[in-house]
This record gives C-alpha cells, structure tokens and sequence, in this order.
C-alpha cells in the first residue's frame, strides 16, 4: 500500500501539469477568438458603412454600377474611353499612384503624384472636395488599391482606370523633377 502513494502522488501531478496545459490552450484559443471575432465586427461595420454610402450616392443622384453594389465597392473600374470623357469635366482630376521611377517616362497631364506606399499620409494633397477623382498605375492593381483606400478615407467619386497607363491612349506628359 505504501507504494501506490508515491504513484498516485506522481499521477496527480501529471494531471496538475496537464490541467495548467489545458488551461493555457484554452486561454489562447479564447484570446485568439475574440480577436477573430472583432476582426470579423470590423469588416461587417465596414460593409455596413459602404451600403448606408452606397445608398447615399443614389439618393444624390448618382448611378454606381451593379459590380460596384454586389461587391460593396464605393469606386468604380472604367475604360480609357471614358476616362477621357470624364477628363472633360471641369472638376476631375488624375492620381498617378505609380513610383517616381515609373512617372518618369510619362503621365496623363497635370496628374498629382503620390506613390501607393505613400498615399495614406499623404492624401491630405488631394484637393477639391467632391472631384472626381481617377486614380491610375501601370495596370490598374495598385489604383484599385488606392481607391479603396481613399474610399475607407471618405473620399467619394473615385474612378480606378482599367488597365492602367498601358490601356491609356491619351496624350502623355513628362513630369519635371522635383
């Protein structure tokens, strides 16, 4: 009999220890969860917030897109063609989100430059509140990027052109270097 004791004692403590290891796997996972969970709040907000301006475009009038409805987009994708015609309004402007390696061989004329990387910072230089806006690169990922970005921001009216500078026919300039 004296025997089993230092066994059961010994037994215990592996279920002490096991217990203590439990214990802290279920901290984590608890912790882990809860930060999923406000994650998965702040995407739903987001969503929200981008119907309730989606739905404030259309009662001032503006038409979004079907796309841009089913995927809670407040930017819209479109073509060097309408780019175009849209640069014929008086309140329209370019973002050249490209890097300063990549500007320098050309842009469309009178773009403001402010690199992707740099945009979040920076899109205070972005003027005219209520302009439309078009945001270009090379191949119309990283404007993409941008314009959800800036829509995040607050910034409406945003264009992203499809195919970038290498889908633009337009006339091109070359910016002086700061």
């Amino acid at each position: 009999m004296e025997a089993i004791a230092p066994l059961a004692l010994l037994f215990a403590l592996v279920a002490v220890i096991q217990i203590r290891l439990l214990s802290k796997r279920v901290s984590g996972i608890e912790s882990e969860t809860r930060l999923r969970l406000r994650d998965q709040l702040d995407a739903a907000r987001n969503e929200i917030d981008n119907v309730r301006r989606l739905l404030a475009l259309v009662a001032e009038g503006a038409s979004p897109t079907r796309e841009q409805i089913l995927a809670g987009r407040l930017w819209r994708d479109i073509s060097a063609e309408e780019a175009t015609r849209l640069g014929a309004q008086a309140d329209f402007l370019v973002l050249d989100v490209r890097n300063p390696e990549e500007t320098a061989g050309g842009t469309i004329p009178g773009a403001l430059l402010i690199p992707l990387d740099q945009l979040e910072r920076r899109h205070e230089e972005i003027p005219g509140e209520g302009m439309a806006l078009l945001v270009t690169c090379a191949m119309g990922m990283r404007s993409a990027a941008a314009c959800e970005l800036l829509s995040s921001l607050g910034y409406g009216r945003l264009y992203n052109l499809s195919g970038g500078m290498g889908a633009w026919t337009g006339p091109v300039e070359v910016p002086t270097p700061a």
